[in-house]
């Protein structure tokens, strides 16, 4: 089960409407997995980022994942309209964020058991015509109940 937060955690009422959210799904659907998705607007060193992790007890995926595809930061500036080329085009480049404690884009494993297998993020030219952050991706398996 996926949830897709694209506001900031903390202006939804403290994180209390998903978290309650995050409850009912996990009640209602025993043994399924519910992920956390989205652009929190916040890094990893903010008090809300350190809430969900250490109060809520949502475990990012990117902990819990055994191989990446690239350690490339989820955020760039956002692109520019050209007018010669007629189509956003990108200013400047990819960053990039080893630890991964920069990126605002983010999974985490709110309830239940997976094995995540894969965490990415996905950067090229496409990507970063389209929009100030690349997606974000996991490839997980249910785990072993």
């Amino acid at each position: 089960i996926l949830i897709n937060v694209i506001l900031a955690f903390q202006y939804l009422c403290g994180g209390s409407v998903i978290e309650a959210l995050i409850q009912s799904l996990s009640q209602r659907y025993s043994g399924v997995p519910v992920f956390l998705i989205g652009d929190f607007n916040f890094n990893h060193s903010s008090a809300t980022y350190s809430y969900i992790v250490n109060t809520a007890g949502y475990r990012h995926t990117r902990d819990l994942a055994t191989d990446f595809v690239s350690t490339t930061k989820s955020t760039h500036d956002y692109p520019r309209f050209d007018q010669v080329h007629g189509m956003m085009l990108p200013v400047g480049g990819i960053g990039y964020d080893n630890q991964g404690q920069l990126s605002f884009d983010n999974i985490f494993l709110a309830t239940g058991e997976a094995d995540v297998r894969v965490y990415g993020c996905i950067a090229d030219e496409c990507t970063l015509s389209a929009s100030d952050h690349f997606p974000i991706f996991i490839d997980f398996v249910f785990a072993n109940r």
